[in-house]
């Protein structure tokens, strides 16, 4: 019996961010909206709203980015905003708790720089194109500009006629 409530505890906890999203689809539907209706209105991206509402969090940048999105979800469907937040709070303690101290000293130090696991890596843009692309945009610049100041000067050469 024991091993049974076990397994029960640790599915509920497994699927509560899944609870979370069908909580918000079901309230969405029954009050007749559509994903892109929401979207919207919310200026939250389609496939970001399904992925709520299936339980999804891989394709958020963070764990606060989705927490923010819920929080805006639940505000836009007028539900306890409060009680939402504790169950996502709850879901995200339940999950970072199976993290091992082993896991974290192995995966989140990266060139003397610690990553959290639950953030996404935003890659960084490379500074020599941006550099080129100034210093192509600004030759661009100086040539038109000359040519313009070399027109202007042409265009104001007066003419002597000596007869």
């Amino acid at each position: 019996m024991a091993y049974r409530m076990l397994v029960i505890f640790y599915r509920k906890d497994r699927f509560q961010l899944k609870e979370i999203g069908e909580k918000l689809k079901t309230t969405r539907e029954n009050t007749g909206l559509s994903i892109e209706e929401v979207s919207e209105d919310i200026k939250i991206e389609v496939n970001k709203i399904e992925a709520i509402e299936q339980g999804i969090k891989d394709i958020f940048k963070d764990i606060y980015e989705l927490k923010d999105y819920i929080s805006i979800y639940s505000k836009y469907l007028n539900l306890d905003v409060e009680d939402i937040l504790k169950e996502f709070d709850e879901f995200v303690f339940d999950y970072t708790c199976k993290i091992t101290v082993g896991e974290l000293n192995n995966n989140c130090v990266e060139e003397k720089k610690v990553i959290s696991p639950y953030t996404k890596e935003v890659k960084k843009q490379n500074k020599k194109i941006w550099l080129l692309v100034l210093i192509f945009i600004l030759l661009v610049g100086a040539v038109v500009g000359y040519i313009i100041i070399k027109n202007k000067d042409d265009n104001n050469t007066n003419f002597v006629y000596l007869n």
